[in-house]
């Protein structure tokens, strides 16, 4: 029998419900995929938050591409939250997608029954508290040693991809 820890065979199961509770927390984008949902693609994004009790905890959002329209704006406002920008028109969502790692935004906290337990979900994605919150928390994780993922493209690389019709520059189409 393998033993579980120093202990010998003792488990700790005194944890806390949620590893973060309900709350608006600041947050970088670590990462983003696009990926093929059951009814439609969607944007997998992992957010870490930054500061505060919560620091270091992640977490994971999905921005539906659907063509419901409620869902449609709801997944601007996440976009332009971390963007800090508005965006009309039509984007290309592959550099959409590559540019968001490495922003910085606020994530509203809630919680959801799964399984029968409470578990912590992003219930909303908001822009960072100021201004300069990016130059703030880049300061911060570097002064810490912590790496932040590198952005990969702005959202005026993105808009400089389209052409006036809105469809990507280099399509043949």
């Amino acid at each position: 029998m393998a033993n579980l820890n120093d202990q010998g065979d003792l488990y700790d199961f005194d944890v806390p419900d949620l590893t973060v509770p309900p709350g608006t927390y600041q947050a970088v984008v670590m990462e983003c995929s696009l990926e093929e949902g059951s009814k439609a693609p969607y944007v997998k994004i992992h957010f870490v938050i930054k500061g505060g009790e919560c620091d270091g905890e992640p977490l994971w959002h999905n921005a539906t591409l659907s063509s419901n329209a409620f869902a449609r704006r709801r997944t601007k406002q996440t976009f332009e939250a971390i963007l800090g920008t508005a965006m009309t028109g039509q984007v290309n969502i592959q550099k959409l997608v590559q540019g968001l790692p490495g922003n910085f935004c606020r994530i509203m906290v809630t919680t959801e029954e799964y399984e029968g337990l409470p578990q912590a979900r992003v219930g909303r994605v908001l822009p960072p508290a100021m201004g300069d919150a990016d130059r703030l928390f880049e300061a911060q994780a570097k002064a810490e040693g912590q790496p932040l993922p590198e952005t990969k493209a702005s959202l005026d690389d993105i808009m400089s991809s389209l052409s006036s019709d809105g469809k990507p520059a280099d399509s043949p189409i």
